[in-house]
């Protein structure tokens, strides 16, 4: 912060280059006072006239633009002017051009051409053209495509005519087969300058034959010109679309006509279709010229000039007067503000003296106020005196406030001039430079003294740096404060010029130390970690012992740590003793009485046996009893810290003394404990190393000294270690032995088996269990097991194996000499197995047979009702047969009754059924709607049922019958148990089993059947026994003791449970749970009460029956549908009416039937027919299910049960036909 002579500490201080002024005063001296500075030309006076001036120019301004405004209408107005008459002689020209054109297209169409006008009546068409062209006042010809003429008014009719010069009209004729107007041109015949209007003369086929023309001469567009009437000096021209003048309105027409337009003018108008520009014409006079092109002439353009003289003659004069007005206005203002500045200026000048002792004092509070001058008489002088003192008030409250702020700012803020004088600063600076105010008051505070001579250097290049910046200001740098003490506080520096003649700066020091001392503990840190990384390298090279490898880590780690002493121990938890491992810096006398210590013994026991690091400082070393040892080597500071496994495990222990250090840090007992990981780690590497060579050591003498071929080998199979044992079996050398050799060994037959089991288990990464022959060393084959277990890698892949061959030639021949004696065992389990199942199933059929006894009762009641109802309604409808309602009523009982009938004979039947388990999909609310009509009679009276099944519940999967039989025998149970008198209660439910319930079920969705009584109920030693085989607590001949355990063993053979609740005197509930059906119920055609079907066809059926009753009744049901019946009594007469050719749509058969039955009839008949649809109808319920399965082997037809309807038969018909249309789509 100086030049070259502050840095040299010269006396004086001298001004900044380039700045105003002479020398400053002395060393410490106040800033030059502002009155010299440079006091604006600019005075009250010529305000005053300013301010007359921008009084007066406004209105100048309005008046000009006024006058400007006016002037442009003028011109506005002639530039219409000469506009519309451009326009209006624009349009006459093109009238005059159309109507030429107009009386050309009459004569084109004169009959005077004939039917072919390129061959026309000349003489008649000659006649014509003159008489027209006498009319038109104008010549008149007519031209082929080449621009032959064949007529021309000019000369007589046979004369040698001419190729006419219009050769660019007739093109355009020819192309666009519209009217059109030539150029200026020279006339082939006259040679006078005329132009041409030529239109097309159309050919029958729509085209152009010929070009009919007429010449227009030049005169005739300059009389329509001239005929406007334009004023003295004005002219109007026609230029056509090579920029050519046709005619002109003055007397220069035969001057200028066939001569150019200047070439600089042609860009003005060209392309445009009106508009105005100043040019110069052919005779040199300035103009204004207004063009319009002629519509209906490609390229033609209309112009009319005025002179630019009389054009600009409008609004000359008024801008004239304006000037001389404005001139006089400004000279009488200017006299007025000179008279108008002496009364302002006194009190100016007060306030400038006010301002001007202000400046040279520069402190408000000592200065005089604003509010001591003067009033002034103004109003606003007044106001301005007034704001003077206001804002002196608010710049005192300012600098009042922005003193606040310096002193409390934390960083240092500074005063001072390029001399080296600091004039003023804050506390912050104060504290950085260890400086009091009184010194800096007395004038003794310099920042040049305050810098090491390298730091003078800097300040130079900055003060440099600021004298050229513009904003005086310079980069921030870096630099040093020597205090008095002699410490060196480390800053960041920046400042600004305040005023370049006296060299004051302001200047803004920041303390780096705090800063300095975070790099510094950075660098430590990589210092450190590095030394880490040294430190984790020679432990994981593993190169050096426990001893070597301390002493190389205590040379590296005590440098760093200013630590002189290091030793550690290592730590035997079992025997809680320490054993001395190495020391730096230790010496050898001191170690005796010490290589071996007790854990809890001295400051390293203690944290042996805490597993905790310790720090000591000198306080506590001279204190604590434990630091003898450290205080006799002349120890001030102390760490030690434990070398724990990765278990936990105590392994040894760390220390660190320093003669030098009072203490160690935080971030030094962070730092030993990574080294004591990184030494923990060594340890048991070379721990895990030594146990791992002890172990193969002894896995080389097993495999050595086992009688079992023992071996190694690779993931693949090849083997590279050596095996004795198995040499040894095998009679092989070692080198046979080694990589696929071993395979030599394998009997031929079983190596392809044996590598097939080695990939799999090698892809399943599973052990290796298998057998086969091995060569042995006497010559013959041996059985082996062989047995190997795979060796993993961390990502799961196998890295080796390790296996052995045991012999079992002994176990195998043992084991055929067996085999024969199991054969025969076998065949005697087998057949005794048959006769036990032959047994169960006639005890399962009895069961049912029971429960079909327990039935009959109230089956044949039920069969008497059917019986009744049938014969009461046959009868009655025999009295009333002439009463047709009562014959419908009585014939629908009838029908009522034999369906229940129905139902009542598949129960029955059900019940009876043998075989094995059928499962099916079963609705569980029918099922138990049916069981209670099943039962309501075979229980008697006294027995109430009722039924509890919520709606909507799934189907259940299970065999049908055996479910009824079993809810047959708990209903047949609990009616004993209540004596005859009570509730049975049926109900089912949806049940979501878990892992836990009364019964082992696999979680999941069951449907649960209860049986539930009132009755007596069972003791607890009862219902243990309830469900073996053949017990019973009935009396002889009144149970057989199997109906509880066939309920078991078909509830657990269904994948279901069962359990029994009871209590005495409450009642017993027997619960069932059994699974739901995979999917929706599927349903055959012998399970429906009623076939869907689409409606009969009109089709001949073929009946046939042996019973004449049924035969009858179903035929004439039929025909009530609409079909055409057939009926025979045997099935050859069946087959010989179809071999006579006889039309059936479908067969429907009886099944059983003397000679030939239902289902062979409908064979013979389908395999003469192959598409014949047929209906088997059977009473039996046994043999349905094999039916239907040959059926859908054997042939097309459907099994319906008896009894059926009419209705139903011809709902399946019509399925069946609908069915054999569609296959035949």
């Amino acid at each position: 912060m100086s030049d070259r002579a502050s840095l040299t500490r010269s006396p004086d201080a001298r001004p900044l280059p380039g700045a105003p002024g002479g020398a400053p005063g002395p060393r410490g001296s106040s800033p030059a006072p502002r009155g010299g500075r440079h006091v604006p030309r600019l005075t009250l006076s010529g305000l005053l006239l300013l301010l007359v001036l921008a009084v007066l120019l406004p209105a100048l301004v309005f008046g000009a633009v006024a006058s400007w405004r006016a002037v442009q209408g003028q011109q506005a107005a002639a530039e219409a002017r000469l506009r519309d008459t451009a326009r209006a002689l624009a349009l006459a020209v093109d009238r005059e051009l159309g109507r030429q054109a107009a009386a050309l297209a009459a004569f084109a169409a004169h009959p005077a051409f004939g039917p072919d006008p390129s061959s026309p009546d000349l003489a008649a068409l000659d006649r014509h053209a003159r008489s027209m062209a006498q009319r038109l006042g104008q010549p008149m010809f007519v031209a082929r495509e080449d621009g032959q003429l064949i007529l021309s008014t000019r000369l007589p009719l046979g004369a040698r005519l001419p190729r006419t010069t219009a050769q660019d009209l007739i093109d355009r004729v020819f192309t666009t087969g519209q009217p059109a107007v030539s150029n200026l041109m020279v006339g082939a015949i006259s040679g006078a300058k005329l132009l041409t209007v030529g239109v097309p003369v159309p050919d029958p086929r729509g085209g152009v034959a010929l070009t009919a023309g007429a010449a227009v001469q030049t005169e005739q567009l300059r009389d329509l010109l001239a005929a406007q009437g334009l004023p003295e000096g004005s002219f109007a021209s026609v230029a056509d679309s090579g920029q050519v003048i046709v005619a002109r309105s003055d007397a220069t027409h035969e001057k200028v006509v066939g001569r150019h337009i200047p070439a600089e003018a042609v860009p003005k108008y060209l392309g445009r279709e009106e508009g105005i520009y100043r040019a110069t014409p052919l005779e040199g006079t300035e103009s204004v010229i207004a063009f319009r092109a002629v519509p209906n002439a490609p390229g033609w353009t209309v112009f009319v000039a005025e002179p630019a003289a009389r054009f600009d003659a409008a609004w000359r004069g008024p801008l004239l007067a304006l000037l001389a007005g404005g001139s006089l206005a400004i000279l009488i203002g200017a006299g007025l503000a000179a008279l108008a500045a002496r009364a302002i200026l006194v009190p100016l000048r007060r306030l400038e003296a006010h301002a001007q002792a202000l400046a040279e004092d520069g402190n408000l509070a000592r200065a005089s106020s604003a509010a001591a001058i003067p009033t002034a008489r103004i109003a606003e002088l007044e106001m301005l005196r007034r704001g003077f003192a206001e804002a002196e008030a608010a710049l005192a409250a300012r600098e009042t406030e922005l003193q606040a702020l310096f002193r409390a700012s934390p960083v240092g803020i500074v005063r001072s001039d390029t001399g080296g004088r600091v004039h003023g600063a804050n506390d912050a600076f104060l504290a950085i430079i260890g400086m009091d105010r009184e010194t800096l008051a007395a004038g003794e505070v310099r920042w040049d003294e305050l810098t090491p001579p390298e730091g003078l250097v800097a300040d130079e290049r900055a003060i440099a740096e600021a004298v050229t910046a513009p904003d005086g200001r310079c980069r921030p740098y870096e630099k040093e404060y020597v205090r008095r003490d002699g410490t060196r506080v480390p800053v960041l520096l920046s400042f600004a010029m305040l005023d370049r003649a006296t060299g004051m700066v302001a200047c803004f020091v920041v303390d780096l130390t705090e800063l300095r001392r975070g790099e510094e503990a950075q660098r430590r840190a990589a210092e450190r970690r590095a030394l880490l990384l040294e430190v984790t390298r020679l432990a994981l090279e593993g190169r050096l012992d426990e001893a070597a490898l301390a002493t190389s880590v205590f040379r590296k780690v005590a440098p760093q740590l200013d630590a002189g002493l290091a030793f550690n121990y290592a730590v035997d938890a079992a025997k809680g003793t320490m054993r001395f491992v190495a020391g730096l810096g230790v010496p050898e006398e001191r170690l005796e009485g010490v290589r071996s210590l007790e854990m809890g013994q001295a400051f390293c026991g203690h944290v042996a046996s805490t597993g905790l690091p310790l720090l000591a400082d000198s306080a506590r070393i001279e204190r604590e009893e434990g630091a003898a040892f450290l205080r006799s080597v002349g120890a001030r500071a102390y760490t030690c810290h434990p070398i724990l496994g990765r278990d936990g495990e105590m392994l040894g222990t760390f220390s660190l003394a320093s003669t030098r250090r009072d203490h160690f840090e935080e971030e030094d007992v962070v730092f030993l404990q990574a080294v004591c990981d990184v030494i923990a780690l060594a340890w048991q590497r070379r721990q895990a190393e030594a146990t791992l060579r002890e172990s193969e050591t002894r896995f080389r003498a097993l495999v050595e000294a086992s009688a079992e071929a023992v071996w190694t080998c690779d993931a693949e199979g090849a083997t590279h270690e050596p095996s004795p044992s198995w040499c040894a079996f095998t009679g092989q050398s070692q080198a046979e032995w080694l990589g696929w050799g071993w395979l030599d060994a394998v009997h031929p037959e079983d190596r392809e088996a044996m590598t097939a089991h080695w990939r799999r288990c090698l892809a399943d990464r599973r052990p290796y269990v298998t057998e086969y022959r091995l060569r042995h060393r006497s010559g013959g084959y041996r059985w082996t097991q062989a047995r190997a277990t795979p060796l993993l890698a961390e990502d799961g892949s196998v890295t080796g194996w390790i296996g052995m061959n045991a012999d079992i030639t002994g176990r195998r021949e043992a084991q055929a000499v067996l085999e024969r004696s199991h054969e025969e065992l076998e065949r005697l389990v087998e057949a005794r197995t048959r006769d036990l199942e032959d047994t169960q199933g006639r005890l399962a059929h009895a069961e049912r047979m029971q429960a079909l006894g327990q039935l009959a009762g109230g089956i044949a009641h039920d069969f008497n009702n059917v019986l009744q109802a049938v014969q009461g309604g046959a009868s009655l409808i025999q009295r009333r047969a002439e009463e047709p309602e009562g014959v419908r009523r009585h014939a629908r009982l009838i029908l009522d009754a034999a369906a229940r009938g129905a139902a009542i004979t598949r129960r029955l039947l059900s019940f009876s059924r043998r075989g094995d388990l059928r499962t099916e999909p079963v609705n569980p609310i029918d099922l138990l709607a049916g069981m209670r009509e099943v039962l309501t009679h075979t229980l008697g009276t006294g027995i109430g049922i009722r039924v509890e099944a919520p709606p909507g519940l799934p189907l259940l999967t299970a065999d049908k019958a055996q479910l009824e039989t079993v809810l047959v025998n708990l209903a047949t149970n609990a009616r004993d148990a209540m004596e005859g008198s009570g509730t049975l209660t049926l109900s089912a439910a949806l049940d979501i089993r878990g892992e836990d319930g009364p019964v082992p079920l696999n979680p999941g969705p069951y449907i649960r059947l209860a049986v539930t009584d009132d009755g007596a109920g069972m003791p607890p030693e009862v219902l243990a026994r309830v469900t073996e085989p053949f017990f019973t607590t009935k009396g002889t001949g009144k149970g057989t003791g199997l109906g509880l355990a066939m309920a078991r063993g078909f509830a657990e053979q269904s994948g279901g449970g069962l359990h029994i609740e009871s209590t005495p005197g409450r009642g017993t509930c027997v619960t069932l749970w059994l699974p739901l059906a995979p999917g929706p119920a599927s349903h055959t055609a012998q399970d429906e009460e009623e076939l869907p079907g689409m409606p009969a066809r009109k089709v001949r059926v073929l009946l046939v029956d042996d019973d004449p009753i049924v035969r009858e009744v179903t035929a004439e049901e039929l025909r009530a549908e609409g079909f055409t019946v057939i009926s025979l009594a045997e099935g050859e007469a069946a087959i010989r009416l179809l071999d006579d050719g006889e039309r059936v749509g479908i067969i429907v058969s009886d099944l059983s039937m003397p000679g030939m039955d239902g289902l062979s009839v409908i064979r013979e008949a389908q395999r003469r027919r192959p598409e014949l649809p047929a209906i088997l109808l059977t009473g039996y319920v046994t043999k349905a299910a094999e039916l239907a399965m040959e059926g859908a082997g054997g042939g097309s037809f459907t099994l319906l049960r008896k009894p059926t309807s009419g209705p139903q038969i011809a709902a399946c018909i019509g399925a069946l036909l609908d069915k054999a249309v569609a296959a035949g789509d």
